[in-house]
């Protein structure tokens, strides 16, 4: 009997598969298994009301009434606590709220509780949700205790959150839905790691020193013991370590060098006791805060009364460097000045041994196993110790030889039949293979001659054994191969030779084929879209069908279909992105397959289904669909094992996304009308979304303009240059259609209707006082004629908006030299970033706050009165100036930082400063900034407004 899928079906199907019956009859798939195919949520869930006052703010214990505050003093909002993105919720300042104690009878700190979504469905007896916190499995629930799921921020709720002994951890939750289990991923990040993310490189020539109780402040060289000022410290070539060696600066980052040696150096943490590899950096002097993050931990703010910045350099500071058990590990310091801008250095230290392998040539000589692994036959030993038995591939034919193990090119010897190898019995433990000595490697004169490196490991000087190297190609040689928990890893071997150092790559390689995608469609990974009737459209049974696909290699005609195809075809989805998470595939024609006698079912499924050609060498497998919807963003989801290779793997899970063809969506267009004498060659500015870049024309009625460009703002938002009809074509008086056409589909166009005028030229000359005014897609426009000045009065609908960005030579003109932005008088919310850009300057506001007081709130932005810059440039004699004298200024409008960059007129200008002019007190003040020469820019942060000028001392 046919078999008849539906939707429904699948998902009884899902339910009975994840449910353990006391019969064993089902095979329980695990809460991991489920949340690994539940699709991404794209909502939001609401914080719960526990974890606030009725203002709004978040309590510093459930039920009392002391509120948190952030590292500047400020109250917490619940609004700030979690920002969205499909199937994400990150909770920002999460080491606040995961201190925050949750019991007064019990010890209980930091459970994130969210209220149970909308679209969960009924209780019904069986698991509604699925919770998962850090590396810990999943677990089932059938209900939610209180309604909401409380995922604890940290491993240990019991105790508050600390950065080292109880740092934050990502969660997963997720809950069954009328279409499936949908989840969503939470993502902790402390208040110290989001100003990391915006705080600014620290420039390379503003280099921190080397703190003198490392070293003999008289020669330089590295104390041995730091706590007692003794000894030399030795790398091991036996060279005393200078200070001059150490470090190494470039912007945003600090390369230590012999980071393995000066790991090994007796030193004293914050509190006296013995430490080994603390890195010790003077402060420089206005420093107010400091922020430490070191490896993956959770970066936290640190003391800095000391004056001193302490670095780890390993994983363990309290024992010295090894290699494996206590390596080396990255780091970033922060530090805010008096000023409020934050700077940051990423701490890299790097091992001799690393720095040695960086710059080792590639060795030409090839490396050969050793005897000892092999016998006279040259058949490899399963046992080298007892030399006896033979290794065997896992095709059970293939017996591993020295003639098919190794292969060399390149500077790259390559293990063929590597997971066999690893079982070899060596005595040197798991996954270990014996090379012999290279040729040129030099004699032994007790400086270290070889190097290893491990693949996600630092590298280390190695000594040979018995005149051969063993080098590890497993992750970890205590264990047993195994392909997810101890995987194949490359390695690097290097050894000192007369003419310096040489390296080659020992790679292992899997012995199971696994089908190679070729290539997916529809796909491509630039913004290309896709006519929604064009995939592949075919007619089967009197109806139009389509497919989406993908293309494997089949270089030698061996790739072969799962006996079961259908059902696994079956398990595939496409789905739209935030849409309903319905799947579209095709199920009445898979069921009409499915209903084909085994002759009937072959032909279609290699006419339409699985489609082989021999002179491409690939294999084609398609998957039918429902025709889709025009401007959607689909996910296709083909299942595991759906082809595969006799004796090897079937096919890894594959998963894209595409879009289909948009229409077009108009928001504002520059001018409503033009002269019957337009300049053709200024474009027309059209706004707005779903503009196809591949192509996307514009029609005046039936005229097609003559050129049309797609060009972005900087903040990446797409708009159209239009260039009006010229020549025999050019618009006549008249009022006109605006058509914007994607991919010359007039399926894919909108049309403003009656949105240009073209009017007869004018006889008079347009005013020279008063106003022009002009309303825009951002507000109205006021341009004092007689006056190179114009005000933009920003519409309502931005009240709302907590980033707003602007580019006032487009809304305005270029040739504008002040602006003047005004907000409504009303009470805004906080506006997180404000960024404006123009030719003079660009600016960004952050927690911006419009007063809703009488007074205009206005910010005023451009270049300075002259009567002013005059004033200004007698205070400056001995400088010469290498910008405009430009007026940054707001009234009734707070900010807390305010970033600026302003542009060079000369690009072969010298050291460069920023100085402000504070109109208050008539003093200039200098600032210190960033100076990008490349580009001829210089930014820089400050906490007012005023005058600002760069200048050349």
């Amino acid at each position: 009997m046919q078999k008849k899928v539906a939707a429904i079906v699948f998902f009884v199907l899902f339910l009975f598969s994840i449910v353990n019956f006391k019969t064993g009859e089902a095979k329980a798939a695990s809460a991991d298994e489920v949340l690994a195919e539940a699709f991404p949520y794209a909502g939001q869930l609401y914080l719960n009301s526990k974890h606030y006052n009725s203002d709004g703010f978040i309590l510093r214990e459930f039920g009392g009434t002391e509120l948190i505050r952030d590292s500047e003093g400020g109250l917490l909002s619940k609004d700030v606590v979690l920002t969205w993105k499909t199937g994400e919720a990150t909770v920002n300042y999460a080491d606040l709220l995961a201190a925050q104690k949750q019991s007064t009878t019990e010890l209980v700190y930091g459970c994130l509780l969210l209220n149970m979504p909308s679209n969960v469905v009924p209780a019904d007896g069986n698991y509604r949700f699925i919770v998962k916190t850090g590396d810990n499995p999943a677990v089932f629930y059938t209900d939610l205790s209180g309604g909401v799921f409380s995922v604890p921020l940290t491993p240990d709720s019991s105790k508050a959150y600390n950065p080292l002994t109880n740092p934050l951890q990502k969660s997963i939750i997720a809950w069954r839905t009328s279409t499936g289990w949908q989840k969503i991923e939470i993502m902790p990040v402390s208040e110290a790691d989001a100003v990391l993310t915006r705080a600014m490189p620290n420039s390379a020539l503003d280099k921190l020193e080397l703190n003198v109780v490392h070293y003999n402040p008289t020669t330089g060289i590295l104390y041995l013991d730091v706590k007692e000022g003794t000894g030399e410290l030795k790398t091991p070539d036996g060279v005393a370590l200078s200070k001059e060696e150490l470090l190494s600066f470039s912007t945003g980052t600090l390369i230590v060098r012999y980071a393995d040696t000066l790991a090994g150096q007796v030193g004293m943490d914050k509190d006296g006791n013995t430490c080994y590899g603390y890195l010790r950096l003077d402060m420089p002097s206005d420093i107010s805060k400091i922020i430490l993050k070191t490896g993956d931990n959770d970066a936290f703010f640190d003391d800095a009364s000391e004056g001193i910045f302490y670095i780890p350099l390993t994983e363990y500071p309290d024992k010295p460097y090894n290699w494996q058990t206590n390596p080396l590990k990255e780091a970033v310091i922060a530090w805010q000045n008096s000023s409020g801008a934050w700077t940051k250095l990423a701490v890299i230290p790097l091992s001799q041994a690393e720095q040695i392998l960086s710059s080792a040539a590639s060795s030409s000589v090839p490396l050969t196993l050793s005897s000892v692994l092999y016998g006279s036959d040259g058949k490899l030993y399963a046992d080298v110790l007892n030399k006896s038995g033979t290794l065997t591939a896992k095709d059970a034919q293939t017996i591993l030889t020295k003639d098919n193990v190794p292969s060399w090119a390149g500077g790259v010897l390559t293990l063929n039949y590597a997971e066999t190898l690893a079982g070899q019995n060596t005595g040197q433990g798991y996954g270990k293979v014996g090379l012999t000595l290279p040729e040129d490697v030099m004699a032994d004169d007790g400086r270290p001659r070889f190097i290893l490196k491990q693949e996600g490991r630092d590298a280390y000087f190695y000594n040979s054994i018995d005149d051969l190297i063993w080098v590890p190609f497993i992750y970890n040689s205590a264990e047993p191969y195994h392909m997810q928990n101890n995987p194949l890893k490359e390695a690097v071997l290097a050894w000192r030779t007369a003419e310096g150092w040489k390296k080659a790559v020992i790679k292992p390689i899997l012995e199971y084929r696994t089908p190679m995608v070729k290539n997916k469609f529809p796909y491509s990974e630039s913004d290309k879209w896709f006519d929604e009737q064009s995939l592949n459209p075919t007619q089967i049974n009197g109806k139009e069908r389509y497919f989406v696909g993908v293309v494997f290699v089949d270089e030698d005609g061996l790739l072969k279909l799962s006996d079961d195809i259908i059902k696994r075809l079956g398990f595939c989805q496409v789905v739209s992105s935030g849409g309903s998470q319905a799947s579209v595939v095709d199920e009445e024609l898979l069921d009409y397959i499915d209903g084909l006698s085994e002759t009937e079912k072959n032909d279609f499924i290699n006419k339409y289904i699985f489609i082989r050609d021999s002179v491409k060498k690939e294999v084609v497998l398609r998957l039918p669909i429902k025709q889709l919807r025009p401007q959607t963003s689909y996910q296709i989801s083909f299942a595991s094992d759906l082809v595969f290779y006799e004796n090897g793997r079937g096919n890894e899970p594959i998963t894209w996304t595409f879009t289909t063809m948009a229409v077009p969506q108009i928001s504002g267009i520059s001018t409503g009308s033009v002269g019957e004498d337009y300049d053709s060659a200024e474009p027309l500015i059209i706004k707005g979304n779903y503009f196809y870049s591949d192509s996307v024309t514009v029609k005046f009625n039936d005229i097609s303009a003559s050129r049309v460009e797609i060009a972005a703002d900087a903040n990446g938002e797409k708009y159209l240059k239009v260039y009006l009809p010229s020549g025999s074509s050019r618009l006549k008086a008249g009022i006109y259609d605006i058509k914007v056409i994607n991919n010359g589909n007039e399926n894919y166009q909108e049309i403003l209707a009656g949105r240009l005028s073209v009017v007869p030229a004018a006889d008079k000359e347009p005013p020279v006082e008063g106003e022009l005014i002009q309303n825009t897609y951002y507000g109205e426009v006021r341009e004092k004629v007689n006056k190179s000045e114009a005000v933009l009065t920003l519409k309502s609908s931005y009240w709302e908006r907590s980033y707003i960005y602007l580019n006032l030579d487009e809304i305005m003109r270029e040739s504008i030299a002040v602006h003047r932005i005004r907000f409504s008088e009303r009470s805004w919310p906080v506006i997180w970033e404000f960024k404006v850009d123009s030719h003079l300057v660009k600016a960004v506001f952050r927690d911006m706050l419009v007063s809703s007081g009488d007074g205009e709130a206005e910010i005023l932005i451009g270049k300075a009165e002259p009567e002013l810059v005059r004033v200004i440039s007698k205070k400056l004699p001995l400088n010469r100036l290498r910008s405009e004298f430009i007026e940054i200024n707001t009234d009734n409008i707070s900010f807390s930082d305010l970033n600026v960059t302003m542009f060079l007129n000369r690009q072969d200008a010298g050291e460069i400063k920023v100085l402000r002019y504070d109109e208050r007190y008539r003093r200039l003040y200098e600032i210190p900034c960033r100076v990008d020469y490349l580009n001829g820019e210089a930014a820089f942060n400050t906490g007012q407004g005023g005058i600002f000028v760069l200048v050349e001392p």
